[in-house]
Order: structure tokens, then C-alpha cells, then sequence
């Protein structure tokens, strides 16, 4: 929400608005016209009356000057107080407000993480044979705190050391597919569907639960030693951390019936195969 700013007519509207300024320029007027009003409204068994009055008497007649410097004083009076007023209401906010915020950076990150699918694969793309990609289809639900952006990691844990992985956020650009086992690569059999892949948003509402893909590429890990790794699937932010661990032999080292690759590798092969030219939506 777009905040304004304040301008001085507003602040002034607001300042000279109040009622008791009204009443007190009232009083202060019907003061200076108190001799004037005796000498010239009141009848004369009045006047003889008032004027016996030492009270009455020592009020002194008012002239103009006397009257605009007091209602320029009422005026000033009234400025200041209206500007107390709003300067403790913009202070009761802000205090509020951080108050609320540092109570919120109190309340621990709590994301329930659940694993539905796991597809791992040479990192071809890199040229390199110990890279491999992880692809992991996860549920996030925010449990505490309200919102938060998180970022995703992933710990490969391997007899107890950790083999650090890359986030790489381009879920966007890979599909999955069948695998089609058939030894003639040009074979009409071999031009199954694609299916895109939705990429899990950062972006975390409590009540709010939402699936997709992560995509990491870890270094220094062969093909034989996923079978022995441990997987941590974590999720950071300013609040803290939450993870879920899959233990050594919870998931398939080899996938059973679908792989993932490349968009513009899937279009390469369908141009050549007189497939379809893009991978269609799930």
C-alpha cells in the first residue's frame, strides 16, 4: 500500500479544527468587549451595578491589536498541541508495528517438507562425469511464521561427509518423459509425451500448501554412490530452518519409468522424428 504524505494544509485542517479553539476565540473576544458591551448594551441601573464591582472594573478596554495577538496565540497554541497529538499517534504506529515485527523474527521457521519423487541423472550439460542432477518433486506448508521467502538447499551425505549442491532455478526449461526402451532410437514408439515440470515457489503462506520441482547439480559423486547417500531436503530463511531427511535406500537409485531432459533436446529430437514440436502441458 502506497503511503502519502502529510501537507501542511491537512496538517493545518487538522490543527484548527478543534472546538475548544472555537470556544476559547469566543471567550477571549466576549473578555475585550466586556467594558464596551457595559457602556453601550446594558441599561443604566446595570451599568451603576457592574461598575461598583472592582472585578469589572479592573477589566481594560481592548483595542484590536490586543485581540489579533491573542487569537494569533490561541492559534499557536493549538498548532502545537495538534502537532503533539499526530507526532504521538505516528510514534504509537511505528512502535506498534515493530513490536509486531520483532515478535514475528521471534517465531521459528516451521515448513512441513514432503519428498513425493526423486529423478537423478548424469549432469551431461556440464561435461563432467562425477556431476549429477537431482530433480525432487516436494510439497512445502508453512506452519509458522505468517509468510516468508525461503531458499532451498540440498546436503548429499555420503559415509558422513557432505557433497554440497547447487540450486539451480530453471526448472522452466527441462520436461519429463518416459523412458522408452527400444533399440531403434528413430522407432514412431519412441516419440512419447512430454510433461512440464512447475518450479516450487519460494514464496511460503501459512495455510497455503504448494508443490513442485527442485533442480540441484551436485559435484564429485558418481553413479555407483547414490545408492549409499543420505538426502537432506532444506528450507532457510531470516526465521530459521526446517529440513526432512531420506535415509540411505528410501528411494530408487534408478528411475523406473521416466526420465527428464532438456525442452530444446526434446524439440531437436521431435523435428527429427516428425514428432510434435513442443512438449505439451500437463
Amino acid at each position: 500500500m502506497k503511503r502519502k504524505h502529510t501537507t501542511l494544509w491537512q496538517f493545518l485542517r487538522t490543527a484548527l479544527r478543534h472546538a475548544w479553539l472555537l470556544l476559547y476565540g469566543l471567550v477571549w473576544s466576549l473578555f475585550g468587549s466586556a467594558t464596551r458591551i457595559r457602556d453601550n448594551l446594558l441599561p443604566d441601573t446595570w451599568k451603576e451595578k457592574l461598575q461598583t464591582h472592582r472585578l469589572w472594573d479592573a477589566i481594560p478596554p481592548m483595542n484590536w491589536q490586543v485581540w489579533a495577538i491573542g487569537i494569533l496565540a490561541l492559534i499557536i497554541v493549538a498548532i502545537v498541541r495538534s502537532a503533539l497529538l499526530q507526532l504521538r499517534v505516528g510514534e504509537t504506529a511505528y512502535f506498534d508495528v515493530k513490536d509486531e515485527v520483532n515478535e514475528l523474527k521471534q517465531t521459528p521457521l516451521s515448513v512441513q517438507l514432503t519428498i513425493h519423487e526423486i529423478i537423478h541423472r548424469p549432469s551431461f550439460e556440464t561435461h563432467a562425469y562425477w556431476n549429477r542432477d537431482v530433480f525432487l518433486r516436494v510439497s512445502a506448508d508453512l506452519i509458522s511464521p505468517r509468510s516468508t521467502e525461503v531458499q532451498y538447499d540440498l546436503a548429499v551425505i555420503l559415509r558422513g561427509k557432505t557433497i554440497p549442491a547447487e540450486w539451480l532455478k530453471d526448472v522452466d526449461q527441462w520436461c519429463r518423459t518416459e523412458i522408452v526402451r527400444h533399440p531403434n532410437p528413430f522407432d514412431p514408439n519412441e516419440d512419447k509425451p512430454c510433461y512440464n515440470m512447475d518450479d516450487l515457489t519460494p514464496r511460503l503462506n501459512m495455510g497455503q500448501k504448494v508443490d513442485g520441482w527442485l533442480h540441484f547439480r551436485t559435484g564429485g559423486l558418481p553413479d555407483g554412490e547414490m545408492a549409499k547417500c543420505k538426502l537432506r531436503v532444506i528450507a532457510r530463511s531470516g526465521y530459521g530452518a526446517s529440513h526432512i531427511d531420506m535415509p540411505e535406500g528410501s528411494f530408487p537409485v534408478v528411475p523406473a519409468d521416466w526420465k527428464v531432459v532438456l525442452k530444446k533436446d526434446v524439440v531437436a529430437y521431435s523435428l527429427r522424428s516428425g514428432g510434435n514440436a513442443l512438449p505439451p502441458p500437463i
